[in-house]
């Protein structure tokens, strides 16, 4: 019979799989909603019949943190006239439920390893997809999708990104069970960062590295250059990836012309580094909104326009708020600093006690390469990420106590 852990991070997954960034909710007939709400019901009584529900001091300052969260988010539903912040409000129940299931149930670890996993399982899949479609064997296995999202299943990974789609062949950008390459991308990268804050696991990482190429993601790829920074050889490292690059250069430069499969290929990644006409490279898609977004917050600085306002106002038709820059415009700095207080809480690991107060190097890289991710992609107030986030202070907090072991023996 499954252990209690196993059954709760079952059910942490099928929670987590019913609710954005996962796009499970947007297929037709899937029952998403009758089984969110069984996994809370059932999560909800593990947790109730738990003998162990006591609340580290930890523990509280992080549902603190979720419930400021709240508050503000109540808050703006009246200050900016905001019903989508109603539909903030609801996940953070499930936020709550899930964290306070792992801490005192399913085991932080064992949650880690269960997320690299299934990032694995997806990339796997995916890049398994991606060869099938370079020899146009690729399986389509049916539609995903509403009037704004249409996405085709190929082998288990959902995406709406591919070249060459009425040719020989079929360049795919994998994107798990995401909406596009770059959420995938986006979340391979926190799964090598909370590999490195546990398990230092090298096969995980050759695995997680692999899934990432073939989401042909850009952000995935400079996110990439920054993790080289963890390994004690990291100049080696440096070494070894520019020749790479540079027979791929060479390759592709000399290639492209006669193989369209090169061609394409080149295309969808090294021609996205050409500078464009408008002075940005290619495969910028944020600087212009960036630049605009940055008007609108001078507007109102402080609270921000609201984001029903931004989303559905005529006046900021044609502005993309998906970067952090957006954030800004929607919420100003007070609100941004609310929303992005569980990854600001990471700092107080920064610093640590052996041999006086000193800088904690490793988790300065962490915090930098998430910062990077968040720039382009802020994804921090959907349940996954959120749950992300406290995961690594857990597995953070973990870290503090085993250097303070070590240096008090």
């Amino acid at each position: 019979m499954p252990s209690k852990k196993i059954i709760s991070i079952f059910f942490i997954w099928l929670l987590l799989l019913c609710n954005p960034p996962f796009s499970f909710y947007l297929i037709q007939g899937f029952p998403y909603l009758v089984l969110k709400l069984f996994s809370f019901f059932l999560l909800s009584i593990l947790l109730l019949v738990n003998d162990k529900f006591r609340l580290s001091y930890t523990n509280k300052l992080m549902l603190f943190v979720v419930f400021i969260n709240g508050l503000y988010y109540f808050f703006t539903i009246f200050y900016h006239h905001d019903s989508t912040a109603l539909s903030q409000i609801i996940p953070l129940f499930f936020i709550v439920l899930i964290y306070l299931t792992i801490n005192k149930i399913s085991g932080i670890e064992e949650f880690a390893r269960s997320y690299i996993w299934i990032m694995i399982i997806m990339g796997i899949s995916g890049g398994l997809a991606f060869f099938l479609g370079l020899i146009g064997r690729i399986p389509n296995l049916g539609y995903i999708g509403n009037e704004e999202i249409h996405s085709v299943n190929y082998l288990f990974t959902f995406s709406n990104a591919v070249f060459n789609s009425g040719g020989d062949f079929q360049l795919l950008r994998i994107a798990g069970f995401f909406d596009e390459p770059g959420t995938f991308a986006f979340y391979l990268t926190f799964a090598l960062l909370i590999n490195q804050l546990s398990f230092k696991n090298s096969r995980y990482e050759k695995l997680l590295i692999f899934s990432g190429i073939f989401t042909l993601s850009l952000a995935f790829y400079i996110a990439l250059f920054f993790q080289l920074l963890f390994y004690k050889n990291w100049m080696k490292q440096y070494f070894k990836l520019c020749i790479v690059v540079s027979l791929l250069l060479v390759l592709f430069s000399s290639l492209k012309s006669n193989f369209p499969i090169i061609g394409v290929l080149s295309l969808a990644t090294i021609d996205r580094f050409e500078k464009s006409d408008n002075g940005t490279i290619k495969g910028d898609n944020r600087s212009v909104h960036f630049e605009k977004g940055f008007e609108f917050f001078a507007e109102k600085p402080l609270l921000g326009h609201g984001k029903e306002n931004v989303l559905t106002n005529m006046r900021f038709f044609g502005y993309d708020p998906s970067s952090l820059v957006g954030f800004f415009v929607f919420y100003g700095i007070v609100g941004t600093i609310i929303v992005f207080s569980i990854y600001l809480f990471q700092f107080k690991y920064l610093y640590r006690v052996d041999n006086g107060l000193i800088v904690d190097v490793f988790i300065l890289k962490v915090i930098f390469i998430e910062f990077l991710l968040y720039i382009q992609r802020p994804l921090i107030n959907v349940p996954l990420a959120f749950v992300l986030l406290l995961l690594m202070i857990e597995l953070m907090e973990l870290r503090r106590e085993k250097i303070k072991e070590i240096f008090y023996e």
